[in-house]
């Protein structure tokens, strides 16, 4: 988030969805890049927070944009897939509930659990379709 009200006025939001009752996914092109975030609030004291899931080169991220992100079935996961030679790999995957990373060492775990029907070749390895 940005320092002022109407700092965070000037962003622009291409597309915003509720995930839940606490997370709000945004996507916002700024400055060439397109970030992805989810918004939410962390307690009544420390307010509204942001969550950066992806900061990537807007040209680059509208080659592959379903590709990239990947939210599951029930909303309470994110991946995030970057374009690779043999197709995408599994950078990271964010908790929408605990608004929290998974940890990398067992994110090849997580992922058939959290997404059911997917599944990632090799360690961290999704094919293009």
């Amino acid at each position: 988030m940005r320092k002022t009200i109407r700092e965070d006025g000037k962003r622009l939001v291409l597309e915003s969805e509720y995930l839940n009752d606490n997370a709000l996914l945004e996507y916002v092109a700024e400055e060439g890049f397109m970030n992805v975030g989810v918004r939410y609030v962390k307690s009544p004291l420390e307010g509204i927070k942001e969550q950066k899931v992806l900061h990537m080169d807007i040209t680059q991220y509208m080659k592959h944009p379903e590709e990239i992100i990947e939210i599951n079935e029930g909303k309470d996961a994110i991946a995030v897939f970057l374009p690779c030679e043999q197709g995408y790999t599994l950078r990271s995957i964010y908790d929408t509930v605990e608004h929290q990373f998974i940890d990398p060492e067992i994110m090849d775990m997580v992922y058939p659990k959290k997404f059911p029907g997917h599944t990632l070749k090799g360690q961290y390895l999704k094919e293009k379709k």
